[in-house]
């Protein structure tokens, strides 16, 4: 495998993780709205 590609495995993984954080966060503010809301999300 060449540095090239290497990189850009590296890039995907790193954009792999940011997206599972995105949802992550996205999920607590659902989780914070539902609560105003008195609603419950089952995630």
């Amino acid at each position: 495998m060449d540095i090239y590609q290497e990189k850009e495995n590296e890039i995907r993984l790193k954009n792999k993780k940011d997206i599972l954080l995105n949802l992550s966060e996205y999920e607590e503010k659902i989780k914070k709205y539902a609560k105003r809301f008195n609603m419950i999300f089952i995630i």
